[in-house]
């Protein structure tokens, strides 16, 4: 099952993004622990005054002032990260900020037996997800270390009687507010991931769109086509399913170039390319090949059914009117058909394709011919 954040830590997330300086939104793994920073100080900075007030009710000032000024430190910190646009600098602030205010407190709360010894395991997360490995390392470290020295000294007796009225609610209030805030750090931390992993890929669908389809015309490229084309083969072998090739080329061209200019050519081959699109099954492959040559792929048809196919294709081309050049009563195409043959490569078959292309071109254009192999 899924897990998602409740509404109030989606609108926390846009928070956290506007506090994120734009040289730290270039590289992904530096905007990760940017975020990752910026909720732990903010929330730092939502928590402490309100553990601030709780002291001072328990009858407790000097702690009610360490959470005051610890607030300030995660207020610093947000500063820090923002004007000088590094993470490290910032996280540590932060990370000295409550580790300083977690001794500070424990030691006036009776030692090891304090409630906030165990929020002392918040400074690894935030340094694990803020910093990565080797913060986690060190601070983990500094952790462990702080919890033995406390424990030593609580032996030795070295800690004064906690003057707080209630020691019990404390506990109590402490333990809850820790899984608490834990919970809610987790939950905005998925959140914040989530919204990465979707930018990610939407990045990679992009990239992946760029490498397979034509720049121009949005339709696949000849790359991407030929390594359908060999698929098909691969199928073709296993399962003798027929397929064919049929190139198809925009009839004079260079006339439209020369006349109205490349970007009334390139105009003609977008709406060539998208009425071909409208026209094929959801099953067959569709390319630019090169210059005004296009690729299409038809599966499971013979060179009959491939070239009455085409046929269509044509016809529908020709119907196409173009506003913007006058002179021209139409454009054509010229389509060359060959059914695959078991046991040749597909560029034989391409070949193949090419020459019943060069036999339609010669017979007149603005029409279809077949090579039979």
């Amino acid at each position: 099952m899924e897990l998602r954040a409740s509404p109030v830590i989606q609108r926390f997330v846009p928070v956290v993004a506007r506090l994120i300086p734009e040289s730290l939104r270039q590289k992904p793994a530096d905007l990760w622990k940017a975020e990752n920073l910026v909720i732990a100080s903010v929330m730092a900075i939502l928590i402490m005054p309100a553990y601030g007030y709780f002291y001072h009710v328990l009858g407790d000032d000097v702690n009610t002032l360490l959470c005051m000024l610890a607030t300030l430190g995660s207020l610093i910190s947000l500063l820090i990260l923002r004007w000088t646009q590094k993470v490290a600098g910032a996280r540590e602030v932060l990370l000295i900020t409550i580790y300083g205010l977690l001794i500070a407190m424990t030691c006036r709360l009776g030692g090891v037996s304090a409630p906030t010894v165990i929020w002392l395991a918040v400074c690894p997360l935030i340094a694990t997800t803020a910093g990565g490995l080797r913060p986690a390392l060190v601070w983990s470290g500094l952790t462990f270390l702080a919890v033995v020295v406390i424990h030593i000294m609580d032996i030795a007796g070295s800690f004064p009687k906690a003057v707080v009225t209630d020691m019990r609610i404390l506990t109590t209030v402490s333990t809850i507010s820790f899984v608490m805030t834990v919970a809610v750090f987790i939950l905005v931390f998925y959140q914040v991931n989530s919204i990465a992993i979707f930018r990610l890929d939407q990045a990679l669908t992009i990239i992946r769109d760029l490498a397979i389809r034509d720049e121009l015309t949005g339709v696949f490229n000849r790359r991407e086509l030929i390594r359908i084309a060999e698929q098909e083969k691969e199928r073709f072998e296993r399962h003798e399913s027929p397929f064919c090739l049929c190139l198809i080329d925009v009839d004079y061209f260079k006339r439209i170039n020369d006349t109205y200019g490349h970007a009334a050519g390139d105009q003609v081959l977008k709406r060539l390319a998208g009425k071909i699109r409208e026209e094929i099954r959801s099953t067959d492959y569709f390319g630019r090949y090169g210059g005004e040559e296009f690729l299409l792929l038809l599966l499971g048809s013979d060179a009959a059914a491939a070239a009455s196919f085409s046929d269509r294709i044509r016809e529908a081309i020709e119907a196409l009117s173009f506003d913007n050049m006058p002179d021209i009563a139409s454009v054509t195409i010229s389509i060359g058909v060959a059914q695959y043959l078991s046991g040749e490569t597909i560029e034989q078959a391409l070949k193949r394709a090419d020459s019943a292309l060069y036999l339609a071109k010669n017979a007149g254009r603005n029409r279809v011919a077949v090579d039979a192999g």
